[in-house]
């Protein structure tokens, strides 16, 4: 997941609610498309 390691290079640079929202994001991301196929 490319996303991913973007995201995670520098954690330092983060918050945690930034942390946080970005995992909602994703996760409602991936199970939409779960669910869609």
């Amino acid at each position: 997941m490319q996303i991913m390691d973007a995201f995670w290079i520098d954690p330092g640079q983060r918050s945690r609610e930034e942390i946080c929202l970005f995992l909602i994001v994703a996760f409602e991301r991936y199970a939409i498309t779960w669910l869609d196929e």
